[in-house]
């Protein structure tokens, strides 16, 4: 409790000094800064990376079950999944055409 009392007293009368940092700590600080934003910057480019894989990868796939889904249809039309007897509207187009359909890619 000493301590505390002699550091207040000290403060007080402005005798004390602040101490001053060796250059080797100076320069470990500052590597350790420089790190830091190093590995920041490498964890958020892996972060937009991803979310860029992420985003690209999902049209791919869906493009890639549409052709699978079309190519079965193709050649086994006993199977493919649409319900009998069902009537559809159509809307034509200005020239008077159906619509073709297609996989969305």
């Amino acid at each position: 409790m000493s301590d505390g009392g002699e550091q207040a007293a000290g403060d007080a009368e402005g005798q004390t000094a602040p101490e001053e940092k060796s250059s080797a700590r100076v320069c470990a600080e500052t590597s350790l800064d420089a790190l830091a934003v190093v590995g920041r910057g490498i964890m958020t480019t892996g972060s937009a990376l991803l979310t860029a894989v992420q985003y690209t990868a999902y049209p791919i796939k869906e493009g890639a079950i549409c052709v699978m889904d079309t190519t079965s249809e193709y050649f086994s039309p006993y199977l493919k999944q649409a319900a009998n007897h069902v009537t559809q509207a159509h809307v034509r187009d200005a020239k008077g055409q159906l619509p073709v359909q297609a996989c969305w890619l």
